[in-house]
């Protein structure tokens, strides 16, 4: 708590005028300058902690996760059960353009056009795509250097 203390002070202090002039912390210590630049690297250290524990936590899974729906959206083929944002389910019937899907849905097979951004999941996936899953999820369960896990 003292060190808080004559942080505080440090920064809230005036630069000094001359070399003679010296700091007094909250107990009456005799603070320089040099000391009041040694101290506040630790706040420093503080915000860069912070801002890796917010990359790592929150910024860089939601990249992934972005990365990998836009690697299903570019994926879909004609003929994919898909699931839009709104909960339609429906088969791709065909693609126009670069980022319009037409799909079926229902018993009555009527036509939807959406957007390619709007298809939440693929319902159906192809058999190469589940082998190359499941490759990916044997990787996980290796640990370090290669060596599975107990």
């Amino acid at each position: 708590m003292n060190t808080l203390a004559s942080i505080i002070n440090c920064m809230a202090a005036p630069a000094p005028a001359a070399e003679t002039t010296s700091l007094t912390d909250a107990s009456g210590n005799a603070v320089g300058a040099a000391s009041c630049l040694e101290q506040s690297w630790y706040i420093w250290v503080i915000y860069a902690v912070v801002i890796l524990i917010f990359y790592f936590a929150l910024i860089r899974p939601q990249k992934k996760q972005r990365q990998q729906e836009e690697k299903m959206r570019s994926n879909i083929e004609i003929g994919d059960e898909i699931i839009t944002i709104g909960g339609i389910c429906g088969r791709v019937v065909s693609k126009k353009e670069d980022d319009v899907l037409v799909i079926e849905t229902g018993a009555e097979r009527a036509k939807i056009k959406i957007k390619n951004w709007a298809v939440s999941s693929r319902v159906n996936i192809r058999p190469e795509e589940e082998k190359a899953a499941a490759e990916k999820e044997d990787n996980k369960k290796k640990g370090l250097f290669g060596f599975l896990k107990k």
